[in-house]
């Protein structure tokens, strides 16, 4: 299996590739535009001070991105580098917003003002219409101003992929793999543990929400609760500028707890190109066949090798139709 190497990027343009890993965690996930890379390598001397990262698997590029911690300490047994990195889209994370009032808001206008003056990022979805107030307050970061914006204006979430190109949830289009323990012919992947998590904590049956003289006059129900017996209720204050899209905002409400209902952990042996987005096959007497969808990716390597480990997702219609 051919193994990922690293290059390092200096302050003065100097390009170091490292030694092998002796560790390293990958992770990356539909909930945050930047991966987080954590690698440890052997080196007799340390290097200068660097500010970027790259990971190559053969010729594809696996990471790139700006290095947040670099540390070389010395043992009896030699000098030893860990870089701790994440991707481009941590720009959008760590800056502030410029806290604004938008009056009739575009896509556009929201672009223009967090995410285009970075010149790396583009935008793989159009919305023709505006708002006729946008707030962004003090405290958020380009990221959640333009989630927001997304939130209020088409009641869908974001997502980076890894060109930059910022897009809707949910996912279409992108990579498929069938995972199975059984003999099923060429292309299915073998996994070394599987779990099958139910959390039904965190499932809401219904939302009340605040009309404008104060009172909860209305509310949204689940329509899975019945069936899945639960009763957790939540209460909805929708600011007043945004008032007439409350049954909007409850309905995501619902739909967000729903999708954390039913996840898989999947441990594969080796390092597989599988990105977060990514739908999964699953098959094996066990568990019978199921198909989801990969929430997040941690590639790891230990004194065991290469691991890598899938956090999926099922939409709740697949279970109960």
């Amino acid at each position: 299996m051919t193994a990922p190497f690293f290059v390092a990027v200096d302050l003065y343009g100097g390009r170091h590739t490292l030694p092998s890993p002796v560790s390293m965690t990958h992770t990356a996930s539909l909930d945050s535009p930047a991966d987080g890379l954590n690698l440890s390598c052997l080196l007799e001397e340390n290097l200068p001070d660097c500010y970027r990262l790259e990971g190559y698997l053969g010729e594809r590029r696996i990471f790139q991105g700006g290095i947040d911690e670099m540390s070389y300490s010395l043992t009896g047994k030699g000098g030893k580098l860990t870089l701790t990195g994440r991707t481009d889209g941590s720009l959008l994370l760590d800056n502030e917003a410029l806290p604004l009032t938008f009056v009739g808001a575009t896509l556009k206008d929201v672009c223009y003002r967090y995410l285009d003056p970075y010149g790396i990022f583009s935008l793989g979805f159009s919305y023709p219409g505006s708002l006729a107030r946008y707030i962004v307050p003090k405290g958020l970061c380009d990221w959640e101003a333009l989630c927001e914006y997304c939130r209020l204006t088409l009641g869908r979430q974001l997502w980076l992929d890894e060109n930059l190109t910022v897009r809707l949830l949910p996912v279409t289009g992108a990579g498929w793999h069938r995972i199975s323990n059984t003999n099923r012919g060429g292309g299915w992947l073998p996994y070394t543990s599987l779990t099958r998590t139910v959390s039904r904590h965190q499932l809401v049956s219904k939302v009340c929400i605040r009309d404008e003289d104060g009172y909860y006059s209305s509310a949204l129900e689940n329509p899975w609760s019945q069936r899945l017996k639960i009763r957790r209720k939540r209460y909805l204050i929708p600011p007043s500028q945004y008032a007439q899209q409350s049954g909007e905002d409850a309905q995501q409400i619902i739909d967000q707890s729903m999708g954390e209902y039913l996840g898989w952990e999947v441990t594969l042996p080796g390092y597989h190109l599988i990105a977060p987005g990514d739908g999964v096959e699953l098959a094996d007497p066990g568990i019978g066949e199921q198909e989801a969808r990969v929430y997040q990716v941690e590639h790891r390597l230990t004194s065991q090798g290469y691991t890598t480990t899938l956090d999926l997702k099922t939409e709740i219609q697949a279970l109960y139709g």
